[in-house]
Parts: C-alpha cells; sequence; structure tokens
C-alpha cells in the first residue's frame, strides 16, 4: 500500500478508514497483503496473495455497503474510490473501484424472463 503520511503525521487511509468498519476492514486488508505470488486456501476458496482482494471480499464489502447505505451504496463507494486516488493510493482506488462495480451488479434488476 502506498499511503504516505499527511502533515499531521496520520497515515492518508488512517483518518478515512475510521469513518465505516467496512472501511477500517478494507484498508487493513489491503495493508496486510504480501506480494509474494504464492496461494493460500482459505476456506472454500483461494486468496492470491499477490496484491490483490478477492472476489469474494469484493461482493461482501459490496453487500455491507449496500445494507449501510442502500440506494447511495455505489455513490459512497464511487466517493471513497475518488479519495483514495486523490491520496495517491492507487491500490486502495482500484479496490474501491471493483467494490463499485460490484454494488451496481447487485442493484441492477434482473432482466428478461424469470425461472
Amino acid at each position: 500500500m502506498r499511503a504516505e503520511p499527511t502533515a499531521d503525521g496520520e497515515s492518508a487511509t488512517a483518518g478515512f478508514a475510521a469513518a465505516s468498519p467496512a472501511a477500517a476492514s478494507l484498508t487493513a486488508a489491503i495493508a496486510s497483503r504480501k506480494n509474494t505470488g504464492s496461494v493460500r486456501r482459505n476456506g472454500a476458496h483461494a486468496v492470491a496473495l499477490t496484491g490483490m482482494i478477492s472476489d469474494l471480499d469484493i461482493w461482501r464489502a459490496a453487500a455491507l455497503l449496500i445494507r449501510q447505505h442502500g440506494k447511495d451504496a455505489e455513490f459512497e463507494a464511487a466517493t471513497r474510490a475518488d479519495l483514495m486516488l486523490e491520496r495517491g493510493d492507487h491500490d486502495g482506488q482500484v479496490v474501491w473501484v471493483r467494490i463499485m462495480r460490484a454494488i451496481a451488479e447487485m442493484q441492477t434488476p434482473p432482466r428478461g424472463l424469470l425461472h
């Protein structure tokens, strides 16, 4: 993670992460990833330790934001992605964009005939 200290010595994402438990959890997950290229089994899914957050974690975060913010969840994720970009945290920005896309997909009504 490329979080630079701010003028007051706090990391760029620390104050942001304090805004919600979901943000704190994702910030910690991003910071804890090591670029080892190995894969670790975690329950039923494999998590590649290459600096990326698993798809399962993205969908969980999206569901949590929808539960917390309702129809404004996609806007909230976009706001956080913009904030990460402003702070120079490209990895954090990529994660929030993935969450934003998952939220959009989850909130899109089904098309076509239902079974």
